[in-house]
């Protein structure tokens, strides 16, 4: 079998690790990076949210904007439940500018809150 770049006679790759790969090519096509920018984020929120897990339930959240530089900035503050005075974590997702947004990564957030 031939995922991307990679083929599993080549090694021994975990089945999950196959089907994961088989379906992100499936979601987001190896030519998605030459997509205009709107057509990139369809792919890209698409497949995040393939696999997204539910939030848990002690993770409570709230959604607030910032000033920024080139106006408001939306954010999303994840906070455990039964912590009284929990980490704080500042996590910065690395789309580009291009793609990703508050709920393609709020699974992963609220693992890390958690």
């Amino acid at each position: 079998m031939h995922i991307g770049n990679v083929q599993s006679g080549d090694m021994d790759l975990d089945d999950g690790l196959v089907r994961f790969l088989a379906q992100t090519k499936e979601l987001c096509p190896p030519d998605s990076a030459s997509l205009p920018a709107d057509k990139q984020r369809a792919f890209y929120n698409c497949l995040c949210a393939r696999f997204a897990r539910p939030r848990p339930e002690r993770i409570t959240t709230s959604d607030r904007t910032i000033a920024g530089p080139g106006g408001a900035i939306e954010i999303r503050v994840y906070e455990p439940a039964e912590a009284e005075r929990p980490p704080v974590v500042l996590y910065l997702h690395g789309g580009g500018f291009v793609v990703g947004n508050l709920e393609s990564h709020d699974s992963i957030c609220a693992e890390i809150a958690d």
